[in-house]
């Protein structure tokens, strides 16, 4: 009897010659994606995983119907993804993307609420002249709140580039960059995301990172991914 965690979670019941996935639905309690890590307790008798969405256990997982645990009520953890959106003129008022889930904000208490639900969150920006104007990264899409980044506020896509990073210039805020995963390129706006136009090497094609020099507009640097 073997577990194997990826997206989803397999089990083999004959040595690894034959898989079923054993997640289950979401919605009727089943394991949230991508999991990460699985262990057994000592005595053999619980088994536990962890994923995108938290931990999860089980105890029947010898049987023909397992049954996942949600262990997460009480467990304040998550994984950003990307960058904090902070305002520098309130610190408790700030956004973050989550990686496989969706984007937060934390207004000073413990509980971050949902201000977008849309995943993957890939990171927030506050502008800094302007800290009623929020932009949120989402599934590869940039969205732009006008209302201070409350929950339903956000609209848009202003600019859509798959498995993206994005960047907020804090010295001319209406200067964003939005780099793509494969094939994706870098995108620059100029006027808060009006309009878009293709920016730096043509030869970049995997953006997992990028980053505007605080002094000088004029410095951007990106990380390519498929640069050895």
């Amino acid at each position: 009897r073997v577990f194997c965690g990826a997206q989803k979670v397999y089990l083999s019941i004959d040595g690894g010659s034959n898989w079923t996935d054993v997640r289950g639905d979401l919605s009727a309690g089943g394991l949230h994606g991508d999991n990460h890590a699985m262990i057994f307790t000592a005595d053999g008798n619980t088994l536990y995983t962890s994923n995108d969405g938290g931990v999860w256990s089980s105890t029947t997982f010898r049987t023909g119907s397992i049954v996942w645990n949600n262990l997460n009520g009480t467990l304040g953890n998550t994984e950003f993804s990307g960058q904090l959106g902070m305002d520098p003129t309130n610190l408790n008022h700030s956004f973050g993307g989550l990686q496989d889930n969706f984007v937060i904000g934390y207004t000073g208490s413990a509980g971050w609420p949902v201000v977008y639900a849309s995943g993957d969150g890939r990171g927030a920006a506050v502008n800094p002249a302007n800290v009623n104007t929020v932009y949120a990264l989402a599934g590869g899409q940039l969205f732009e709140s006008t209302a201070g980044g409350a929950s339903g506020t956000f609209k848009g896509p202003v600019v859509t580039v798959p498995n993206a990073q994005f960047v907020l210039d804090l010295k001319n805020p209406q200067n964003l960059y939005v780099g793509g995963g494969v094939a994706g390129g870098l995108m620059q706006t100029m006027d808060g995301g009006k309009t878009w136009n293709p920016f730096g090497p043509s030869s970049a094609q995997n953006i997992v990172w990028v980053a505007v020099a605080p002094s000088d507009s004029n410095t951007v640097m990106l990380m390519d991914g498929s640069i050895p």
